[in-house]
């Protein structure tokens, strides 16, 4: 637009323009205006104004009037003040001017010379700034602008203004020749910054003032043609047309392909910035130089996390407001996060020192030593009046800033909430390219000097072309992959996500392309309705506090960090031993590596009853597989050195990912990998809380089904099976299910819900069967119920079920080997749909059940189905299934007993068969005839899968060699530590050091005062219950070294992390390590085991007692084991033929004032399971018809001389015994019954010595051998 005509008046009113143009804002209003002749209706609107003056003064009118009819425009000397100008008359050579002036630093200055006109009237010219361009009529509608609208994080208009007149790399205005352009048209040369001038911006004076002087700056310009802006690199070009007056013919419309349609309203910021504006920071008019003053805060917990991160950390330069944004797993955290800062800024700008550091008051904020190490550096730590947000107030504008240029990102794509990690960080970018409040430039322009280049900006959330790796890539196929752009690095490296997995990759720009009008979903083409799903984003959960608290992490954190910065100091070329510098447990990548795929299950297609096929969501949905999986046991996001060298699928199909070969180069690695010198163990899984946890069987069991299910996830819905390579064989075990529900007839009619009724919900759980090799057999689905929902009294009575235990089972396999007997493994086929429910249960109905056509037209929910069977998932289902077998084997003939009601035992004239019971696992153990004649009856009313020799039962592998069973568990040691990292480890021979007699010397004494608690990431519980789990089913040689350092789980300490890492470093030395139970009928056959009976120092043996089906038994008593608390140790171990079936080691709850005392305790336990064993061996050897073993007393070996004899006198009160309960002496009257009999042993002979204390190398493998441990290497 040419430059305007424009009247200097000191009688109007108001400022009245002519041209829309030069309008902020305006709101039309048609209102009539009081002239000298009269009223008069041309005024049209009025609002907010902005033009330049000849040499460029910039007038600001915050209520112009709108006449476009009118005859003239007029500029009021009310509105020349309230810019803060002056006017005042001036001749010059016989002429008069109207001088507008300012007072700059006590200097008048000369801004503006207005002419005097033959009619007394001052004229000038007026001109628009280019920016205000931008908000014409013909461009607001333009799909260019709400492009760059949506590239630049969804800004307001004023804000937008600014962005693009800071700014080049885009089509709005025109550029500059010179490479460093000026800040604002029209400045004079000393008020413009450049790459020179940017050092004065940062080292102003104290005052922070920019020196200026009255020399005009004429600025050339060109036009910028319009081919020459390219968009989209390589496929679609972006043309603007110039509106300036040399470039009135070229007004060509936009052939950007940005939206279908042009748009004048923006959907994701009206859903992301519902709210008050943030409120701008109040700092003082007098400016401070750079990085004098860094405020800082915290946003969280966040609520759902991004991948490990729940929380946000913001600092702000309050002088440029640049600012930092670093993403946090833990408020313990904030301290190192902010101190890495810092040392990085002192490294940047040397010659800009930190004076002050003001923080949150919060708990976070809390390390003496970060305060000292300030201190040290002359920077003063400020903290603000607690409860007193405005003392921080830059920080919290910054943080409201970031949520709702990050909510509005992440509402205008389709990816869910819980990527707002990425959206912070690119919310963070988009920020430093705007400028403030206080500055007319960006934070970015301020510290570096240049104008930003703002041309590889794409739209958060868009879809982009990244290149396939060239080992993927085919001559005929496809080249690039789709992908889903989350920000950028630098301006040449972008990140993106991969769409059916959640991992993060980066790219080079300028390979990429993009598709900004495609906002892709994680999980492909499943997940299409994420904006009408979204869950709730919560930017602070204060019910998750609790979950983080403030931990001495922080300073240990600082201190290594210190440390770290110490070394690099005195050394600076290379470090001598990289294994001796302390590391950091705290990530150094600020970006999660993942995020979890949403699953939308209700977009699964119907599943189909009876016959019916199963519909695929999509076509080719095989080739949608995820590619394999990185190798096992390695973190998310963590990369393979040596990558599988097999074929995959994305060998097969180039568009899927490769995770093992990326499409990228030098990837830095951003995976939540924890380090930590106490052994570098990654926490990728979910924490225990230490205090709260009791370290018990379930707890064990817990932990050990973690591991064997998080080795190799399972799917955990049907859109994941679908992206799987093997999704056939899921398909085909989901139409087995569904046949086998039509077949049970679980499902009764569809009625409507019953009054007062709630039904239960459903879902599909997914489990692949393993062998003992662990290979996968099978693959089972499974339709549940979710019976959690049930009401006890209402929808169930009674839930308990029992099942075999673990003890059992091993007597059960001594039996087997003692008596040459069958055995073989069988498994119920959809075991729970057998139970008859005896209460009414109505479910939701399932996927691939139609409504009946009576139904009309209500609504799917308002119907339900009855379940007339048990379902999986229902409380009492386990208990229906339990009652169902159980009343038809005692019709069969069978016969239990409570003391084990899952072993049921059927007695013949020719032999007899046992059927252990494990849930829908069924081993059946006797001669071959009988063994025939049961799988016979249950498969006459079950439906059963015949698994042959049983190899694998209750997570124990069995080896059926001919000379014997082997039990071991090599599988799950494995799993167990490539879990915990450890499965390199350095190789032991003992599970545990040998302890000092010295308490304070002990390395397994508890936590000193001076000592730290084990940091929340390292994995200590679920070690401990990984090992509790191993060494209850087939270690019994680790049990001591595991009950000990469970004692320490609440407060552990690097010393007993230390203790678990020795029982890992024994553990992978004998991995194959497990219980053998030989062939062999008589102990006496072997002149060998003679000698060492004889040389062990046992009493006479009976030639009954050295038969292998015997049960024997050693108990022992460590002494004040815990001597900090005065407690004794516990332990003991059951053998049947040389081999151990049950054992324990624990410590006592009572103080035992001796030895003899601790040993009285330990031989009353031991008596106690001695009892149980009696009474399960006696009730399946007489069922069976075998000769008895329990006619004579059990031998139970001891090594303390007065406890043996004290038993054999009773309790007698005296002073040696009057303070021991007399139920301890429970023992002497099982001896006088003669169910047992207490025998001394040789204290180097007590096998139970494993149990209570930490023994040398050739005592310990001594006891190992004669408790029946064998390696499988070892067998022949």
């Amino acid at each position: 637009m040419d430059e305007l005509q424009c009247l200097a008046d000191s009688a109007t009113t108001h400022t009245i323009l002519r041209h829309r143009q030069l309008f902020l804002e305006m709101l039309p209003t048609y209102s009539t205006m009081t002239t000298m002749a009269g009223p008069s209706g041309l005024v049209q609107g009025h609002g907010m104004a902005q033009f330049l003056l000849p040499n460029g003064t910039l007038i600001k009118v915050t209520e112009a009037l709108y006449a476009p009819k009118a005859n003239r425009t007029l500029l009021s000397f009310k509105d020349l003040r309230a810019n803060g100008f002056h006017a005042e008359t001036h001749t010059e050579n016989g002429k008069e001017f109207l001088c507008i002036t300012s007072n700059d630093c006590g200097r008048k200055r000369i801004l503006e010379k207005l002419m005097c006109q033959s009619s007394g009237l001052y004229v000038t010219t007026i001109r628009p700034i280019e920016s205000n361009n931008v908000i014409r009529e013909d461009l607001l509608d333009s799909d260019t602008y709400w492009l760059w609208h949506d590239r630049l994080g969804h800004p307001g208009r004023d804000m937008m203004l600014r962005i693009l007149k800071t700014s080049h790399g885009h089509p709005f205005f025109r550029v500059r020749r010179s490479k460093n352009r000026e800040l604002i048209p029209g400045l004079n040369k000393t008020a413009t910054i450049a790459a020179s001038g940017a050092a004065a911006v940062l080292g102003r004076h104290k005052a922070g003032q920019v020196p200026c002087d009255d020399t005009n700056h004429e600025h050339n310009a060109m036009i910028v043609p319009p081919n020459s802006y390219n968009a989209i690199e390589g496929d679609v070009v972006t043309h603007f047309a110039s509106n300036s007056a040399t470039d009135a013919q070229a007004q060509p419309k936009s052939s950007l392909v940005a939206f279908k349609a042009p748009r004048s309203f923006c959907k994701a910021c009206s859903f992301g910035k519902l709210g008050p504006r943030p409120s701008y920071a109040k700092d003082p008019k007098i400016l401070i130089p750079f990085l004098q003053r860094i405020q800082g805060d915290i946003c969280g917990p966040i609520q759902p996390s991004c991948g490990p991160f729940k929380y946000f950390m913001v600092l702000v330069d309050a002088s440029t407001r640049w600012s930092h944004v670093a993403l946090l797993s833990t408020r313990n955290a904030a301290y190192a996060k902010l101190l890495a800062q810092i040392i990085r800024l002192r490294a940047h700008y040397p010659d800009h020192p930190i004076k002050s550091i003001r923080l949150d008051n919060a708990g976070e904020f809390t390390s003496k030593t970060f305060d000292d190490y300030c201190m040290s550096l002359g920077i003063d730590v400020e903290h603000p009046v607690p409860h007193v947000h405005t003392q921080n107030g830059l920080a919290e504008a910054a943080i409201k800033r970031l949520q709702m240029i990050a909510r509005t990102l992440v509402m205008h794509t389709n990816l869910p909430v819980s990527a707002w990690g990425y959206a912070i960080l690119h919310a963070a970018t988009l920020i430093r390219l705007r400028p403030t409040a206080t500055q007319s430039y960006s934070a970015l322009q301020l510290v570096t000097g240049y104008e930003p280049n703002i041309s590889h900006l794409r739209i958060f959330g868009c879809t982009i072309y990244v290149p396939i790796t060239p080992p993927q890539r085919t001559k005929m196929g496809p080249q690039r992959r789709i992908s889903i752009y989350v920000g950028y690095e630098s301006p040449t490296i972008v990140r993106y996500l991969e769409p059916l997995t959640g991992d993060l990759f980066t790219a080079r720009f300028a390979d990429c392309h993009f598709d900004e009008t495609v906002f892709p979903s994680l999980g492909g083409d499943k997940n299409t309705n994420v904006q009408q799903e979204r869950q709730e984003l919560s930017w602070s959960v204060p019910t998750m506090s609790h979950l983080d608290p403030h931990t001495a992490q922080s300073e240990l954190e600082v201190r290594r960090i210190i440390e770290l910065q110490n070394v690099a100091d005195t050394l600076p070329d290379a470090f001598s031993d990289i294994a001796k510098v302390t590391r950091s447990h705290i990530p150094a990548a600020n970006v999660p590596a993942r995020i979890d795929v949403p699953n939308n299950g209700h977009n699964a297609t119907p599943l189909t009853l009876g016959d019916g096929t199963i519909a695929q969501h999509g076509n080719n949905v095989a080739s949608m597989a995820v590619g394999p999986a990185r190798k096992r046991g390695r973190p998310i996001g963590s990369k393979d050195t040596r990558p599988r060298k097999r074929a995959n699928e994305a060998q097969i199909n180039p568009l899927i990912i490769d995770t093992q070969n990326p499409s990228h180069e030098n990837v830095p690695d951003y995976g939540y990998v924890q380090e930590t010198s106490l052994g570098d163990a990654s926490v990728v899984h979910g924490t225990w809380e230490r205090n709260s946890i009791i370290i018990d069987d379930v707890f064990a069991y817990s932990v050990a089904r973690e591991i064997i299910e998080t080795d190799d996830i399972e799917p955990r819905s049907v859109d994941e099976c679908q992206r799987r390579a093997d999704w056939p064989k899921w398909k085909d075990a989901i139409q087995a299910e569904l046949d086998s529900l039509t077949k049970r007839k679980v499902f009764g009619k569809i009625v409507p819900i019953p009054p007062n009724t709630k039904p239960v919900g459903h879902k599909w759980v997914f489990v692949r069967k393993r062998n003992e090799k662990n290979e996968i057999v099978r693959y089972k689905a499974r339709l549940v119920a979710q019976g959690f929902s049930q009401r006890p009294g209402i929808d169930y009575e009674e839930t308990y079920s029992p099942v075999m235990d673990v003890i059992t089972f091993r007597y059960l396999v001594s039996l087997v080997v003692s008596e040459k007997l069958n055995m073989q493994l069988m498994d119920v086929v959809t075991a729970y749909l057998y139970g008859d429910l005896d209460t009414e249960i109505y479910m939701n109905i399932p996927d691939g059940i139609q409504l009946p056509k009576s139904s009309g037209s209500n609504p799917r929910s308002a119907f339900a189905i009855r379940l007339k069977r048990s379902l999986y998932g229902l409380k009492q289902s386990g208990r229906m299934w339990y009652n169902r077998l159980s009343d038809y084997l005692i019709g069969k003939g069978y016969v239990n007993n409570e003391l084990c009601p899952c072993v049921f035992i059927k007695r013949t004239s020719s032999g007899f068969s046992i059927v252990a019971v494990y849930v829908d696992d069924m081993n059946i153990i006797g001669t071959l005839k009988e063994l025939r004649e049961t799988a016979e009856h249950l498969k006459s009313e079950f439906e059963m899968k015949d698994l042959g020799k049983t190899r694998f039962c209750l997570g124990l592998e069995l080896e059926h060699r001919r000379d014997g069973i082997l039990i071991h568990q090599s599988a799950y040691t494995q799993k167990m530590l490539r879990r915990f990292n450890t499965d390199k480890i350095k190789p032991s021979s003992t599970p545990m050091v040998v302890r000092s007699l010295d308490p304070k010397k002990d390395p397994f004494r508890p936590k000193d005062d001076d000592e730290e608690v084990l940091e929340a990431e390292v994995p200590y519980l679920s070690a401990i219950g990984a090992l509790l789990y191993l060494a209850q089913c087939t270690r019994p040689d680790i049990s001591f070294a595991v009950n000990l350092l469970a004692r320490y789980s609440s407060a552990p300490t690097r010393r007993h992390w230390t203790g678990v890492k020795d029982i890992f470093r024994y553990l992978s030395s004998t991995i194959d390590m497990g219980l053998f139970y030989p062939y062999r009928k008589k102990m006496d056959s072997d002149p060998s085991n003679v000698r060492n009976a004889t040389h062990s120092g046992l009493r006479s043996l009976s030639p009954s007692q050295n038969d292998i089906s015997v049960l024997e038994g050693f108990a022992d008593a460590g002494y004040l084991s815990d001597p900090h608390k005065g407690r004794s140790q516990t332990g003991y171990v059951f053998t049947m033929g040389k081999t151990a079936i049950s054992w324990r080691s624990t410590k006592q709850t009572l103080v035992a004032t001796s030895s003899n005392h601790a040993e009285i305790i330990a031989l009353h336990e031991a008596v106690r399971e001695c009892i149980w064993l009696r009474s399960i061996v006696t009730h399946v050897r007489s069922n069976c018809g075998l000769k008895s073993t329990t006619d004579e007393p059990t031998s139970i070996y001891e090594d303390n001389a007065a406890c043996i004899e004290q038993m054999k006198q009773g309790y007698i009160k005296g002073d040696n015994t009057k303070h021991i309960s007399p139920k301890f002496f429970y023992n002497q009257q099982q001896q006088k019954l003669l169910k047992i009999k207490v025998n001394q042993v040789r204290s180097e002979d007590n096998v139970a010595d494993l149990f209570t204390k930490s023994l040398p190398k050739s005592t310990f493998e001594k006891h190992v051998a004669r408790i029946g441990l064998r390696k499988l290497s070892e067998l022949p």
